[in-house]
């Protein structure tokens, strides 16, 4: 393959690549094929690009499922927090489209994130870095939860 960036051949390379997480920041995902320039720049292929998303989300739901029971709420009690009724709550487009709400599942129901659910609240993006969650949540709490 020919880089676009600077015109030279490209090498196959397995490695490690950066990820870019919102709720954990940048994350190191091993064992990833791609197209390597001298110039810096790499191209992944599909599967591989796939691979990456399912390793952060894994993590990411890891990170999630690790934050105490305590810090989470029924639906019932997102949408009194957000003064809104149940069919509200899930008719609503960005709740559907991801800017609301980290939550853990449990038997089958959803338990939303607390500090979450106040933050749409308040901006329409309930979305951050977990690792900024407060006091409650270390680093290496996190870590630990996604080696599991």
């Amino acid at each position: 393959m020919i880089c676009s960036e600077c015109g030279k051949r490209t090498k196959k390379t397995k490695g490690s690549v950066q990820a870019q997480s919102l709720l954990l920041g940048e994350i190191t995902v091993p064992g990833i094929t791609r197209d390597l320039c001298k110039c810096g720049k790499y191209w992944l292929d599909m599967d591989n690009a796939r691979k990456i998303a399912e390793y952060v989300t894994a993590h990411e739901v890891g990170a999630i499922s690790s934050l105490p029971v305590d810090n989470f709420v029924s639906r019932k009690q997102a949408c009194d927090v957000l003064g809104w009724t149940v069919q509200e709550f899930r008719k609503n487009q960005r709740v559907k489209n991801g800017f609301i709400i980290f939550y853990a599942t449990l038997q089958g129901e959803r338990y939303y994130l607390r500090e979450s659910v106040e933050m749409f609240r308040d901006t329409k993006d309930g979305r951050f870095n977990i690792l900024t969650c407060g006091q409650r949540v270390t680093r290496l709490q996190v870590l630990a939860a996604t080696i599991q």
